[in-house]
């Protein structure tokens, strides 16, 4: 409970820069499946219709509230086949690596290293290269607010990765009169886009690939001085 409270104070307090080098740092993190699991397709989509866990999202304008109670109603079934559907796509492990860097006052990184990690060394190389990159290309100015020219603080990243499988698309063909599903239709192919990266994705059945999220979780002072910016081996 105190780490994520750390973790929450230091995202509530974080200077708006370190947000663009949060993104860059997300957007520049693309690891291969199979850096991030060695479990096959099956097996992956297997973990996540077993710990899938519906739930229901916002209310849909189109919704009528009066017929929430009526299990019979067209509109209460498919909310709850795309609840599910939605449950069922959702990655089932994510694997957490946590990358340290000192960065002195003028912006410059001096050092970068993996604090915590996520047990495998491939995905630990790939998020300490993505926090480098992002760290170069954005420097921060003055993050010493003031202090000393000599100082440095020192910041943490959460960078996690989980790959999934895109599970068959299912819609159900309801009929109006008597509210009984008379069949289904399966989506062979889709496109979605992601409004963070700009990215256009081709989606169909049984498709895998990798979902990425990242944190700053700490900034305080240096712990360790050593300008290693070595990946781990």
């Amino acid at each position: 409970m105190a780490e994520i409270g750390d973790e929450e104070r230091a995202r509530a307090n974080v200077p708006p820069e370190w947000r663009d080098v949060e993104r860059l740092i997300d957007g520049g993190f693309h690891p291969a499946p199979a850096v991030v699991t060695d479990d096959s397709r099956a097996k992956t989509l297997a973990k996540q219709l077993v710990r899938a866990q519906p739930s229901s999202g916002p209310t849909a304008r189109t919704f009528d509230p009066s017929l929430d109670a009526d299990r019979r109603s067209s509109q209460f079934r498919e909310a709850q086949i795309a609840a599910c559907q939605q449950a069922y796509a959702q990655p089932a492990d994510w694997h957490r690596t946590e990358i340290a860097v000192v960065v002195g006052a003028d912006g410059t990184l001096r050092s970068a290293r993996v604090a915590a990690s996520s047990g495998r060394a491939p995905l630990d190389r790939a998020a300490l290269e993505a926090v480098r990159r992002a760290v170069e290309r954005r420097p921060i100015r003055d993050v010493c607010r003031g202090r000393a020219p000599d100082c440095a603080v020192e910041v943490r990243w959460a960078v996690e990765a989980s790959a999934r499988v895109e599970p068959p698309t299912v819609t159900p063909l309801v009929d109006p009169i008597t509210n009984k599903v008379q069949g289904a239709t399966v989506a062979l192919f889709g496109l979605s886009f992601d409004e963070s990266s700009g990215h256009v994705a081709f989606n169909y059945p049984f498709r895998r690939d990798v979902r990425t999220r990242v944190s700053l979780i700490a900034i305080g002072a240096p712990t360790v001085t050593s300008p290693d910016t070595r990946a781990p081996q």
